[in-house]
């Protein structure tokens, strides 16, 4: 059994800016995938054309899990985040407690608890997709429905400028945003022309 608390308004945060980016026709890609792996709390999500990762260090968790991996359906993150919304905006014990035991997962606070059943697949690796090198581009193709998504990850602060970074023509595109204590990672894959 896997057990950890966290705050609420941080974990709604995390599954709010992922959820963005599910595929509701692929089912592992409907899902985002919770870990803690090397310290840290990881949400990602992807639809195949972009992908949000959130991080959140293991020293804003009040207990700290042992190394896990699940993936949380979109309808189950929507229902956690209506269950735990009412935390979010307390000022004192907005905490959630995450158990998974197996395949199942309990949501408590202090005024009850959802379950679910994790959904039983292989979410897809991502890691190699986070390009290291940048070069000049001298044009990139883009969905500005997808750029203006990541506007909807909460908790940026939408008055400093988003800076994306390039490798190539037809490459992705990459951008690193804070919201408090979350560390995002965004890759946007550019729109292929005729």
């Amino acid at each position: 059994m896997i057990t950890f608390t966290i705050n609420a308004p941080e974990f709604d945060n995390m599954l709010a800016g992922t959820v963005l980016v599910t595929d509701k026709n692929i089912p592992v890609l409907s899902c985002v995938n919770l870990s803690y792996k090397q310290g840290e709390l990881v949400a990602v999500a992807t639809d195949r054309y972009r992908l949000h990762i959130a991080k959140l260090s293991g020293d804003n968790l009040e207990t700290l899990p042992a190394e896990f991996s699940i993936n949380i359906n979109r309808d189950d993150v929507k229902n956690i985040r209506s269950f735990i919304k009412p935390l979010t905006g307390r000022a004192i014990n907005p905490r959630v407690h995450v158990t998974i035991n197996e395949s199942k997962v309990i949501i408590s606070t202090d005024t009850g608890e959802i379950s679910f059943l994790a959904y039983d697949g292989n979410f897809p690796p991502y890691e190699q997709l986070i390009p290291t090198e940048f070069n000049a581009v001298e044009k990139i193709n883009v969905n500005p429905s997808y750029l203006a998504d990541i506007a909807k990850i909460p908790g940026i602060d939408k008055t400093i400028p988003l800076i994306l970074k390039f490798t190539a023509e037809n490459k992705p595109l990459l951008t690193s945003l804070t919201a408090g204590a979350i560390a995002w990672t965004v890759l946007l894959m550019p729109m292929r022309t005729a």
